[in-house]
């Protein structure tokens, strides 16, 4: 079993949301770039 502190996984949390920001951008630029 691993234990993590608290700040760990708020890091963790806080990278995936950057991650998941990033993604959502990049799916919007696809569409917008390329219309259907």
């Amino acid at each position: 079993m691993i234990v993590l502190s608290s700040s760990e996984i708020m890091m963790a949390i806080e990278s995936t949301q950057k991650l998941e920001r990033y993604y959502n951008n990049l799916l919007l630029i696809k569409i917008y770039t390329h219309p259907r």
